[in-house]
This record gives C-alpha cells, structure tokens and sequence, in this order.
C-alpha cells in the first residue's frame, strides 16, 4: 500500500521533470540552429504539462519562464542575422505560449469548478450519477457508492443500465423521447444492486445541453424508497383484509336481515295452517273459516316473494319506491293479529291491542291525507304494537 500510494506521489513529479528537460532542449535547439523556424512554438508543450499538474500559479511560472528562453535565445542566435526574420519568429513564439497560458487557465478554472460541484455532490445524501449520450457512466458520486456497491472507479465507463439491470416503467426509447422534448424526466425505476439487491427508486433526469442546443449529458438523481413501497403494499394488505372483514360482517348482518323478514311471512303461514288443521278438526269441519285459513296462507306466501324480490331489486341498486299502506293490513299482518284462531278484534287483549293500533294510526298524521306518510314512517308505530301482540299470543297460550 506504501508503495503504491509513493509511486502516485512521485508520478507528477517525473512529468514535471520531463517537461523541464524538454524545455531546456527546446532552448539549446532554438539557440545553437541557424534554421529559420519558430522552435520556440514547442514550448506550448511544456505549458500544457504544467497546467495537467500545477495550481495557477505555477501554470503562470512555467509561461513566464518558457518566454524567457525565447526572448534568450533570440538575443543570443538571432539578433544579428534577418533580425525581421528573427524578431517576427520570436513575436510568434511569445504569442503562442500567451495563447496557450491563457487557454490552460481557462480549462484550469473548469476543472476546479467541476472538482467543487462533485465535491459538493459527494456531500448529498442523493444518488447522483452522470452519463452521456451513450449512457456511459461519467461521474458517480459517494452516494451511489453506498447505496448501488460499485466504487467510482469501477462505475465509471460502464453503461449505466447495464451495470444496475434498469427495469423500466416504459419503453427506454419513449423515455428518451420525453428527456429530449421536455429536457427532464421522472419516475420510477428499479435497479439491481452489487449484492443482487432490487431497488426502488424515484428517479429524475435532467439533460444538459451545449452552447449550440445539443445534448451532450444526463444528470440522474435516484432516492431509494424501497421501504417506502414495502409500507404501502403492507398498509394496502391491511386494508384489502380490512375491506374483506368489512363484507363479511355486512353478509353476516345482511343473511340475519334477510332471515328476519322472509321469518315473518313463514311464521304466518304456519300459524295460518295450524288455524286450518285446527278448523277442520272440528265437529263438523268449519269450511269457511278454513278457507280463509288458507287464502291466508297464499298471501303471506306473496308476501315472502315480495321480501324475495326486494331484496333482489336491493342487490341491484334499484331506485327506492315510495307506496301507502292500509294500516288495518299492517295490524292484522302483526304477530297474532293475522291468524284465523285469534279471537274477533273487539275481545279480549288482541281488542285491545287492535284498537290501541288504530288509535295511534287516527293520531298518525297520514290518517288525514299527509302525503309523505309512507311505509318508514308508519313502521315505527308498527313496531310499538309487536310488544303487545306478542303479550297476547303468550297469554292465549297460557
């Protein structure tokens, strides 16, 4: 490890090196030829050395040093032969190296400019990497380290999408289009990390383009909510099993709803029938009563059907109908109150509770011609009136 990081060391160090001993040949050449050349052009050459391993100030030194050799050399090879000749060679000379100083600089600055903007990218918590054009890989910052596993070294050069095993949401090449019109894009992705490791991502491009419009990068910025996604399936579980226990505990109340009102016609029928065994069991046989019995008895069977195909129109969302009732129906309909072995309704309890009922019916506003009294208001005085037809149909029994 020492040994590596001392050979990175002393590696500038030989170029710098280098680029003084081709400096010194530049100036022997220039110097001892009588060849009328501009040699002294070469020094561009050891400016741009300089300027790949020395801060500004030191790109200035090497210049400055470089037009003093030629400004040397003229004076001592080239002063007194064509001194035009000479003097125009040595303008060149200075020029190109001023020229090159400058363009050093000015790529310098870039540089460093670049070196703090990925500087403070490392200092993002945010996924950033850039690519080109061909979606290779130029710049990885310390996040996508972290997060993907692959060093920047490593990173950089690859093509992007191959290195991360990119599923995309949509056609890559209807994502380009988008990048292309809208210079932008976002969405989700998943990539693949070193480990094998799915990751979703929010992702978001943005392209950058030259002086003239053209595209030259992409900048992706990626923010892994893998764990994010996991809460939201996990919560969308929980509420399909709650929506699921919710449908069942609506069935459950739905069936006992359905069992209670198709209960009450079947309830009647057979207390009808038992009415009818028992008129016919008489000494002789009451027909009529009988028959009535059993005309009973196909009403309530109607009147089952109809509790059927309501709660079918009820399934299917049919639009509510508003009916009038007879309330003399609804009381005879009462538990006890609709069964051929009641007694008349002037005797006895179930008088009473008759007439109990169609008092509250008078004293009903719908008893004098309201027109919005309907069936849901009317039930409420019904369902008062099941207590005592029940205390009547207990008390016939006792």
């Amino acid at each position: 490890m020492a040994r590596v990081s001392r050979s990175r060391v002393t590696a500038p160090a030989l170029v710098l090196v280098a680029a003084a001993v081709l400096a010194a040949a530049i100036f022997i050449f220039d110097t001892v030829t009588p060849y009328g050349m501009a040699i002294a052009v070469l020094y561009v050459i050891v400016v741009f050395i300089a300027g790949s391993f020395l801060p500004p100030r030191g790109i200035l030194v090497t210049a400055a040093a470089c037009a003093a050799l030629t400004v040397l050399s003229y004076v001592l090879q080239h002063g007194d032969v064509n001194p035009a000749d000479s003097l125009g060679r040595a303008l060149m000379s200075l020029s190109a190296i001023g020229v090159t100083t400058l363009l050093v600089l000015r790529n310098h600055s870039a540089q460093a400019m670049r070196r703090e903007q990925a500087r403070l990218l490392d200092l993002t918590h945010d996924t950033v990497f850039v690519r080109d054009m061909r979606d290779i890989i130029t710049y990885w910052n310390r996040a996508a380290e972290e997060m993907y596993g692959w060093t920047r070294n490593e990173a950089v050069g690859r093509v992007s999408h191959e290195l991360l095993k990119t599923i995309f949401p949509m056609p890559l090449e209807q994502i380009m289009a988008d990048v292309h019109r809208a210079r932008r894009w976002e969405g989700e992705l998943v990539h693949t990390g070193r480990n094998g490791a799915q990751i979703v991502v929010a992702s978001r491009w943005s392209l950058q383009q030259d002086e003239r419009g053209a595209a030259v990068t992409i900048l992706e910025t990626d923010n892994d909510i893998t764990e994010q996604k996991r809460a939201e399936e996990a919560l969308l579980k929980a509420q399909t099993d709650l929506a699921h226990a919710s449908r069942v505990a609506t069935l459950g109340e739905l069936a006992a709803s359905i069992v209670h009102e198709v209960n009450q016609p079947i309830a009647a029928i057979v207390s009808n029938g038992d009415a009818c065994l028992r008129w016919l069991g008489q000494k002789p046989p009451d027909l009529g009563e009988a028959r009535e019995s059993v005309e009973a008895m196909i009403r309530d069977s109607y009147r089952a059907g109809e509790v059927v195909r309501r709660l079918r129109g009820l399934a299917k969302r049919t639009e509510p109908q508003k009916v009038r009732l007879d309330f003399n129906e609804i009381i005879d309909d009462a538990p006890g109150g609709g069964t051929r072995d009641a007694p008349p309704p002037g005797d006895g309890a179930h008088g009473a509770c008759a007439r109990t009922a169609r008092d509250v019916w008078r004293s009903h506003p719908a008893a004098a011609g309201d027109p919005e009294s309907h069936h849901e208001r009317a039930r409420r005085h019904v369902i008062r009136l099941r207590p005592l037809a029940r205390a009547h149909r207990a008390r016939t029994a006792a």
